[in-house]
């Protein structure tokens, strides 16, 4: 992707051609003559914000709904997992999420310092955030919830309406 820093500079000879630092969005990338893949105009813009809360909101699905904090991740199957630690006001709410079913999208499990969390859709969590001098934990386990499960089950397995192929 010509947006992701990171595809820009991944060896040195792209390195020495973008001509800035991997970890900032430039404002353009030249794409013709002899500045083709160079970078401009790299610490004026949003852009490393605005990516920045792309990556914390939907892919690592970790965000701020009025007084919530909702946990819906949306990350590649063959991450194991990932951990953000979010502070809101006196509060450090440190988030776990493994994968061992190894999927994109969907949770099996979750809890906030060892109780249950409801899931919702089979997609989400929401914690409320409170203003307080401790930790609180919050555990996702990703995977198919139970219900959702079933649903997947239920519509792969044939369904016999009768006999001799008669609906």
């Amino acid at each position: 992707s010509l947006i992701n820093p990171i595809n820009l500079s991944a060896s040195q000879t792209d390195s020495r051609r973008y001509k800035l630092e991997p970890y900032v969005v430039a404002a353009d990338v030249y794409s013709a003559g002899q500045n083709r893949g160079r970078g401009g105009w790299s610490w004026y813009t949003g852009a490393a914000g605005w990516m920045y809360r792309a990556a914390l909101e939907h892919v690592l699905g970790v965000r701020k709904a009025g007084n919530t904090l909702v946990i819906s991740p949306s990350i590649p199957s063959r991450w194991p997992g990932f951990e953000v630690t979010y502070i809101h006001e006196t509060t450090t709410y440190r988030i776990v999420v493994t994968n061992p079913s190894s999927v994109s999208r969907g949770l099996a499990a979750a809890t906030l310092n060892g109780a249950t969390l409801t899931i919702s859709d089979g997609t989400k969590v929401t914690v409320p955030l409170v203003s307080a001098d401790i930790v609180q934990v919050i555990t996702v386990t990703m995977g198919l919830e139970a219900q959702s499960a079933l649903a997947v089950a239920q519509t792969i397995a044939p369904v016999n309406r009768g006999s001799a192929g008669q609906p």
